[in-house]
């Protein structure tokens, strides 16, 4: 078994196997990455049915079928000639008593006919379940997680190529970084950088307009703010509060950030795991782990929580100014303090 299933095939060997119009009777698609399985099903159907079309392409769901009407669906066979897929999302919701019901729809396999089973990230049997293993007896398994690095700025740089524009190192690996795997969100903010690219006249992507242009930078804005707050530099600090503010975020989302990032590297810090922080987040905290010991880190976190409990008992029309005079503060009275300055 290997990470809970019984030899899944890997994304990239399934492309290739498909690019070769080599398929198997049945595939399982399942993982953590919604829109790796829902691509992947429509290139597996494509690539079969060929000059068939999306005319011999049938999808059910089968939440919405009883099990004897479901299997009614599977059991057709295509048109003398022709081609047909069957593609069936939440097929878990069965259960694993009735899989081998569904096997027999399966085999023997009929060469002009393709089933594409697949479940939803949020609806994923657990990877030791029996449902798994009746599935791994029935199809061919492909798990779909986020992209690694690598995979990433792959992805990145064939999209760009494709347009006919390349990009620059610093703003490959921050682009990469920053969207953390998602297949989906790297085509998207692909697509709006290569028009933005266009309308300045540009063919080479860099890192200013990475920056300026992917969904979320302000996020890396928080994460210069807190690396600002550890080293204590109050004008540093206070200048990317500012250009938070002035791209919308409120004094009370970018505080509640703040205890949460010093909450995290507190907790790395002490040899324990933060639950519910991506890894994308992880990477930008742990190297501040060790820049200031375990004692002054929870006294930091004390004071952030005075001082959220401060800005909380402020009017909101009042709180975008005070918030910066209280983050001024909280620097020559904790940070600094804390460092020693």
């Amino acid at each position: 078994m290997a990470g809970g299933y019984i030899n899944p095939l890997s994304p990239k060997a399934l492309l290739s196997a498909v690019s070769k119009n080599e398929f198997a009777a049945a595939y399982y698609l399942v993982g953590s990455d919604d829109y790796r399985i829902v691509e992947a099903e429509k290139y597996i159907a494509g690539r079969f049915l060929g000059e068939t079309g999306s005319a011999g392409l049938k999808r059910l769901d089968a939440r919405r079928l009883k099990l004897a009407d479901l299997l009614t669906e599977l059991s057709a066979l295509p048109f003398l000639g022709e081609k047909l897929v069957i593609a069936v999302r939440d097929i878990q919701r069965i259960g694993h008593q009735e899989v081998s019901k569904v096997a027999r729809m399966v085999h023997p396999a009929d060469p002009n006919r393709l089933l594409i089973f697949s479940s939803p990230s949020d609806r994923m049997p657990k990877l030791n379940s029996a449902f798994i293993r009746g599935m791994v007896d029935l199809a061919t398994v492909i798990r779909f997680d986020p992209l690694t690095l690598q995979e990433s700025r792959g992805r990145i740089t064939r999209n760009l190529e494709q347009e006919g524009m390349t990009i620059a190192p610093d703003a490959l690996a921050l682009m990469a970084e920053r969207l953390d795997g998602n297949m989906g969100a790297i085509d998207n903010e692909t697509l709006k950088l290569v028009a933005v690219a266009a309308n300045c006249g540009m063919t080479t992507v860099d890192r200013e307009l990475v920056a300026s242009t992917i969904s979320g930078y302000q996020t890396f804005g928080m994460f210069d703010l807190a690396t600002a707050m550890l080293e204590g530099q109050p004008s540093s600090a206070m200048r990317h509060l500012h250009y938070l503010f002035a791209h919308g975020l409120t004094g009370a989302f970018i505080l509640r950030w703040v205890i949460e990032h010093f909450q995290a590297l507190y907790l790395l810090q002490t040899h324990q795991q933060p639950s519910r922080v991506p890894a994308w987040k992880l990477r930008q905290i742990r190297p501040h782990v060790g820049r200031l010991t375990d004692d002054q880190l929870a006294e930091f976190l004390v004071a952030l929580g005075e001082l959220d409990s401060r800005q909380r008992s402020t009017v909101a029309s009042e709180g975008k100014g005070l918030v910066r005079e209280l983050w001024l503060e909280q620097f020559v009275t904790t940070t600094l303090a804390a460092r020693g300055a």
